[in-house]
């Protein structure tokens, strides 16, 4: 090759002009590489970036660093003519065919430009499992991707088909976490493909579908036989909490129809599917899962929470009410039993608890959002009726049982603890109509006891 403007004066000059420069017979060659450094402004001073080159080792450096971004540049853009030009021509043992964070052949498997690969995986050169900044692989990428060229990596042993990247997923992974059906179906045919594989959080491919809302792979994943449908991440998260948590009916129902899922399994602090759904507002979930017999609507986590409560706290007012009116009976005196710095926010009940939030005393819990925030300072007040007025039907319904008991039993303590009246002053003076109902109920035991020994 010709150099027509001398080696000490490259690290100033406009790279492209010695392009033009040079005797070669390839005027596309010329052109494009021209067009990649005026759009990636790919100048010396740039490349070089202070480091200090003579000569020789200046010259081949700065050579391969603009036709290394040619090569990329193709790759991307697919564009596979004149491309052996740059593998094969005058400079190819200065050409680093592996060049860059992500290489060519990376590129090209990313964008998918399957005769770009074809013709890359036919260079020995080419390190076929370069890893970019992330750890992913091009099989890694193309699996994320969706890219057509998976089936072809798939057939060639030299490609690691379940190296993980710095965040231990696999391209099985992260084939069902991006929701690329016809990629899973590709990976479950080989038996290399493990599908039970796990991220660094615990999380396997199956929870992060289940997650990411991917009903055609949960469908699929869940006829695998050699897939743990139960196995939880780190955290204790079940593949079925994760589906109750983000919401995904459809993904809820199909699990509940299949009886190897345990969804009442809770996670490392003792909340249950029903209770995330419920904290995160998932109302149609909710629906679904409160007419399954099965679901224990009551459970407290370890802190004393139970579903009732961290709704009412976290201003789900339609949660609430669709909760209280489903007929199902509720717990409201469990209690939040966890200490924290201020002391007005320890142990309360669900009652509770709702006014202390819309109290000037409210501090900001740790889970609470801006968006839970004015959630409960709109619907506090209302929630606060909602939960009086259940308390008070409660009682009434129970009055209503005991009276057709007999009048015998209660002639004497009918006037004291059933009169409606009575029970609405105790309530808005004591926030308890139990305070006259206690004295009835030991009482009506005490008889009741009696007759049965009778």
């Amino acid at each position: 090759m010709e150099i027509l403007i001398p080696i000490e004066t490259w690290n100033e000059i406009d790279f492209s002009l010695w392009i033009k420069s040079q005797n070669w017979n390839e005027t596309e060659i010329a052109e494009e590489c021209c067009e990649v450094i005026k759009d990636l402004k790919l100048f010396p001073k740039t490349l070089l970036k202070d480091q200090k080159m003579e000569g020789k080792t200046l010259k081949e450096f700065l050579i391969s660093e603009i036709l290394g971004n040619v090569l990329i540049w193709k790759c991307k853009n697919g564009l596979i003519d004149n491309i052996s030009w740059y593998l094969d021509g005058p400079f190819k043992n200065i050409v680093n065919i592996n060049f860059g964070i992500e290489s060519p052949f990376f590129i090209a498997c990313k964008e998918g430009n399957i005769e770009i690969v074809e013709l890359l995986l036919n260079y020995e050169r080419v390190d076929f499992n370069k890893v970019n900044e992330y750890g992913q692989t091009p099989f890694f990428i193309a699996c994320q991707e969706g890219s057509e060229v998976v089936e072809l990596l798939l057939n060639d042993e030299r490609v690691n088909i379940n190296q993980v990247d710095h965040n231990n997923e696999s391209p099985f992974y992260a084939a069902c976490y991006y929701g690329n059906i016809e990629v899973v179906l590709l990976l479950l045919s080989d038996d290399r493909i493990d599908g039970n594989d796990q991220d660094n959080n615990g999380t396997t491919s199956f929870n992060i579908a289940c997650q990411e809302g991917h009903f055609e792979i949960v469908e699929l994943l869940l006829n695998d036989q050699r897939v743990d449908v139960n196995k939880p991440n780190n955290d204790g998260k079940v593949p079925f909490y994760s589906a109750c948590e983000n919401g995904h009916l459809e993904i809820v129902e199909l699990l509940l129809n299949d009886q190897r899922i345990d969804i009442n399994k809770e996670n490392n602090i003792g909340s249950t599917p029903f209770f995330i759904a419920c904290k995160n507002g998932q109302i149609e979930v909710i629906k679904l899962l409160l007419v399954d017999e099965r679901i224990d609507i009551n459970q407290a986590n370890k802190y004393g929470m139970d579903a009732l409560w961290i709704s009412a706290s976290n201003g789900h007012i339609n949660i609430v009410e669709y909760l209280l009116n489903s007929g199902k009976t509720f717990n409201l005196k469990s209690k939040w039993d966890v200490d924290i710095s201020n002391n007005q926010a320890n142990h309360k009940t669900v009652i509770e608890q709702v006014k202390y939030q819309i109290s000037p005393e409210k501090i900001k819990f740790s889970w609470e959002t801006y968006e839970i925030l004015q959630k409960v300072i709109k619907n506090g007040p209302s929630i606060l009726k909602l939960l009086e007025q259940y308390i008070q039907k409660d009682e009434i319904i129970l009055t209503g049982e005991f009276l057709k008991l007999g009048k015998g039993v209660l002639k004497q303590w009918q006037s004291r603890v059933f009169d409606l009246k009575l029970q609405s002053l105790a309530w808005k003076k004591y926030q308890n109509v139990n305070i006259f109902s206690f004295i009835f109920k030991k009482k009506f035991n005490t008889k009741i006891n009696n007759r049965e020994s009778m």
